[in-house]
């Protein structure tokens, strides 16, 4: 009997203690992080944009610890209760400004919320359907948060390491769309999030003094911590309460800190206190170094009109080319297929870059196709007059595609190039194991040794001392080696 009884009582501490699990693991997931009253009856008439019957009402950004899906959102979905007990319901709900991709999870409600002398707003309730976005699909029903009074200034509630996916850069401001960082030394972005909107003591958009006072904490590779300032502050002209910082060092952000008396919120009457937040790293947000990963193309000619319409399709970020399903491919087939005039199976090849970014255009349209059991997207297009070259027919010799991207080659690692006689500079991007299948990234370094170089041509490997950035800003000049190695024209002086 006691034998039963306590297997009984085991049973039931385990049950418990999973119950306790899932239920701290929801809490941690989804949850409100801040309710901030920032406006007490003082929403300017430009509100009206937002939410009908706006001006004049109380405004109230709300931050969820995860981006939200826009389709679940309801003003109902809030109630937001006053010191006395009187529950108040929202006129409106919406996610404007802070609508640029990944910032999802601002909402601003709009309403009539208590009185910041008499009765004010103390906490927030959830009483409604609000679900996270993505696999999670997490419920924030039941959720509840304090408010944060309308005296006291803004702070950071969150900050995260922005997937690559998400970086739009070189943008400018629009109405509901913040600038982006530079492209040029970009190497990672962080995004924080304040309690509210924010502006500068004057009142106006934060500027290079208030970039110049932000700080961030880097685990270096070595282990240590750095303190870092952005290089670049963007976000910026949309009105939202988040800010980008731009950072032109590797390596993991731990922690943002601002320093106290520099930021307002709307109300204009507290600055900001000394405010820090943890960074939130997420396994999307890791860069993918893709230094010697192997992909293959496959290089479709049209005739359209007067012009040779050149497509080039590759498996970057979808598979790794396998083997067998690659020699099953026939080029001939392919091309009859398509209805192409020429159809070239371009690899295996291997990536001799860190990072690849795809900035606009063909390169970011995201455009699919299978061919056999391989899927691939299309990355650049050339066009060239009828009788004109088809891609990589000639060595040696420049072709210029319509392709927006941006490379990033490590401190530390080989860059390999090739000097024309004219002083035109070019970087390697890919080799190729198509003239000798047995051609390693280890050959490359002296690779000038068994290439049949043109006159006034020159081969070298440089080990970098500082990070390298080559874009090729919607258009660039590729060549190719007698290996069928690809190279992309570069401006940039080469150390």
């Amino acid at each position: 009997m006691k034998r039963s009884k306590i297997r009984v009582t085991i049973c039931i501490m385990s049950m418990l203690l999973i119950i306790s699990s899932v239920a701290a693991a929801q809490d941690t997931v989804s949850q409100l992080l801040s309710a901030y009253f920032g406006l007490d009856n003082s929403l300017p008439l430009a509100a009206n944009g937002l939410c009908l019957r706006a001006r004049g009402q109380d405004g109230m950004p709300i931050i969820f610890s995860e981006v939200i899906d826009p389709g679940t959102l309801q003003a109902d979905d809030f109630a937001v209760i006053t010191e006395s007990g009187v529950v108040n319901k929202p006129i409106c709900a919406t996610l404007s400004p802070a609508v640029d991709v990944g910032e999802l999870r601002t909402v601003l409600l709009i309403g009539e919320f208590g009185d910041a002398e008499n009765d004010p707003p103390v906490r927030v309730e959830i009483v409604g359907d609000i679900l996270a976005s993505g696999a999670s699909a997490a419920n924030f029903l039941g959720a509840i948060v304090k408010v944060t009074p309308l005296s006291a200034g803004p702070n950071l509630i969150v900050a995260e390491s922005v997937p690559q996916n998400q970086w739009t850069l070189d943008r400018e401001s629009g109405r509901q769309q913040g600038d982006g960082c530079p492209s040029a030394d970009t190497l990672q972005i962080v995004r924080v999030t304040w309690a509210g909107g924010v502006s500068n003591a004057q009142g106006d958009e934060a500027e290079d003094v208030e970039r110049t006072l932000y700080r961030v904490t880097i685990k270096q590779a070595d282990g240590t911590e750095a303190e870092v300032i952005p290089f670049a502050l963007a976000d910026l002209g949309d009105g939202d309460n988040n800010h980008l910082l731009c950072l032109d060092v590797r390596g993991e952000p731990v922690a943002v800190f601002f320093p106290a008396g520099y930021l307002l919120d709307p109300n204009r009457d507290t600055l900001n206190p000394d405010t820090s937040v943890s960074v939130q790293v997420s396994a999307e947000s890791k860069v993918q170094s893709y230094r010697n990963v192997r992909y293959c193309e496959v290089v479709a000619t049209y005739r359209i009109r007067l012009t040779l319409r050149t497509e080039i399709w590759n498996t970057l970020g979808l598979n790794d080319c396998p083997a067998d399903q690659w020699a099953a491919l026939d080029a001939e087939a392919l091309q009859n297929e398509l209805g192409a005039v020429n159809v070239r199976l371009n690899g295996p090849r291997y990536w001799v870059l860190d990072e690849i970014t795809a900035l606009g255009g063909v390169s970011a349209a995201g455009n699919r196709a299978t061919f056999g059991d391989i899927e691939m997207e299309q990355r650049a297009i050339l066009e060239t007059r009828l009788r004109g070259d088809l891609v990589g027919d000639q060595l040696y010799t420049p072709n210029t595609v319509q392709r927006d991207t941006r490379y990033v080659f490590y401190a530390g690692e080989f860059i390999y190039t090739l000097h024309a006689p004219n002083g035109d500079a070019y970087i390697m991007q890919s080799y190729a194991q198509i003239i000798d299948l047995e051609l390693s990234i280890d050959d490359l370094e002296t690779l000038d040794e068994r290439m049949n170089l043109p006159e006034g041509w020159r081969y070298e490997a440089i080990r970098l001392e500082a990070d390298l950035i080559a874009l090729s800003g919607g258009e660039t000049t590729i060549i190719q080696d007698d290996f069928l190695n690809t190279y992309q024209r570069t401006n940039i002086a080469l150390p």
